[in-house]
């Protein structure tokens, strides 16, 4: 079964990379992304994919900013 989450959300993988990576750190939060598929196996459910979306560009910086941000994001994926 493959399943979408809407809105922004953070995944666990991520969230677990940043937080090793600014361990002196508190409140640190990892990249939000707009859209998640996962993909649910037996007992387990495996994030599969992320994106991004936006209903109209509104400059060039924003788009170079999502595009970095799945860059990053789909490593951990």
């Amino acid at each position: 079964l493959v399943r979408i989450k809407l809105g922004e959300s953070i995944s666990q993988y991520s969230q677990a990379e940043k937080q090793l990576q600014y361990a002196n750190m508190k409140h640190i939060k990892a990249f939000k992304v707009d859209i998640r598929f996962f993909f649910d196996f037996k007992e387990n459910v495996y994030d599969v994919d992320a994106g991004e979306v936006v209903m109209k560009v509104i400059d060039e910086a924003k788009v170079l900013n999502d595009k970095s941000k799945l860059l990053r994001e789909g490593k951990k994926v």
